[in-house]
C-alpha cells in the first residue's frame, strides 16, 4: 500500500516547536548540535536558504 504523506505550514510549525523544546532545550545537546551545524555542508546558510525556497 503506498502511502502520499501531506506536511502543512501549521505541521511545520508544530515539528519546529517540538524540536525546540526537546532538542534545542537541552543543554546537553548544545554543543552536539553546534559542531554538527559547524561541520557539516548541509546545514551551510546558502543550503538551508535553498531548501526553503524549494520548498514553499
Amino acid at each position: 500500500m503506498d502511502r502520499k504523506w501531506t506536511i502543512y505550514r501549521v505541521d511545520m510549525v508544530d515539528i519546529s516547536h517540538m524540536y525546540s523544546k526537546d532538542i534545542e532545550h537541552l543543554e546537553e545537546n548544545i554543543e552536539a548540535l553546534q559542531e554538527i551545524f559547524e561541520t557539516e555542508a548541509v546545514y551551510e546558510v546558502d543550503q538551508i536558504i535553498m531548501t526553503l525556497m524549494n520548498e514553499f
